[in-house]
């Protein structure tokens, strides 16, 4: 599939829903907003559609507050309905339900796909650093101008999903697409101020307790911590808060698999970070999960001390492999 497949798939709807998946981070939600407004302004009936609540951090965004839950558009039926960087249904959470009523369905992501692929038409691209990339080719293959509003919206999905520019997604597409959104109006110094910089007094208690649980194993070339209800409600946050927490140990210099356990009623939530040469994607798909090389995870339904024990062996059994690999190849 090529751009232009995609621009037919497009105008030969009227009615576009745009969803992503839940627990919505920067990418998500700015690529959405973001295509939410260049459809709106070819004169597309849109909606966007949210199994989840929007990051605090993200409220900042324009047309934030015009994402609505899937509840308020259930008996719908669009033409067109949309996931972006999303490759697997599940994560639609409620969405899915109207997913199934539209005749055709299109994916739009960065992930590798998934095992099953549930859009009708799917345009993946792994080389991208964000899926706003993507939707970066999409609107201006649409011929709408790229504004300030847009641009902040494109600009956040990047910064977000690169670290600040950090990480090796990085590439030279990235920073030339991210100086356009520069010059069409992105203000990178507040997208930048807001997601890394600023926290409020409830994620800065919540980061305390929750760096408190940090162990490291394996001579330091593992490190978790855990995240359960009772912090959050000590703490008066949010689940959003804790958006980030698994940077501060992939960032302990011996380091190299950093693990957050998110305990929930009915399982475990596992955040998975690498920082050199050891693919999490490997180890969360064996668990049901998936994601990137370099930053994934899954959800298992079972205790913490279990989840625990499967994941820290599957990541001890991870590095002895890569470290074996490298013996063999030097």
């Amino acid at each position: 599939m090529i751009v232009n497949d995609i621009l037919n798939i497009i105008n030969s709807a009227q009615k576009i829903y745009i969803s992503t998946h839940i627990m919505p981070d920067g990418d998500c939600i700015g690529s959405s907003l973001a295509l939410y407004i260049a459809l709106k302004r070819v004169g597309k009936n849109v909606k966007v559609i949210l199994d989840d609540e929007i990051p605090l951090h993200y409220r900042f965004l324009p047309y934030y507050e015009e994402i609505i839950s899937p509840d308020i558009c259930e008996n719908d039926s669009p033409d067109l309905f949309i996931t972006l960087d999303n490759n697997d249904i599940e994560r639609l959470g409620r969405s899915k339900n109207i997913f199934f009523k539209a005749p055709n369905s299109l994916c739009i992501d960065h992930h590798p796909l998934g095992k099953v692929m549930f859009s009708k038409f799917n345009y993946v691209d792994t080389n991208a650093s964000a899926t706003a990339e993507i939707v970066y080719v999409i609107i201006k293959s649409l011929s709408v101008e790229i504004d300030k509003d847009i641009a902040n919206c494109l600009l956040t999905a990047i910064i977000a999903d690169t670290g600040g520019f950090k990480f090796d997604n990085v590439t030279p597409y990235t920073l030339n697409i991210s100086a356009d959104l520069l010059a069409s109006g992105a203000d990178i110094k507040k997208i930048n101020e807001i997601i890394f910089d600023k926290m409020s007094i409830e994620k800065v208690k919540l980061l305390s307790k929750v760096l408190s649980t940090l162990s490291v194993i394996e001579n330091g070339k593992i490190g978790y911590i855990y995240l359960n209800k009772a912090m959050l409600e000590d703490c008066g946050a949010s689940v959003s808060d804790s958006e980030g927490f698994i940077n501060y140990v992939k960032n302990i210099d011996s380091v190299e698999i950093a693990v957050m356990f998110r305990i929930e009623d009915n399982g475990v939530r596992v955040s998975l970070r690498s920082k050199d040469f050891v693919d999490v994607n490997k180890i969360a798909n064996k668990f049901g999960g998936g994601g990137h090389k370099k930053a994934s995870g899954c959800f298992i339904d079972n205790n913490f001390d279990a989840v625990k024990n499967v994941i820290l062996d599957e990541c001890r059994r991870s590095l002895w492999l890569e470290w074996h690999s490298e013996c063999i190849q030097t």
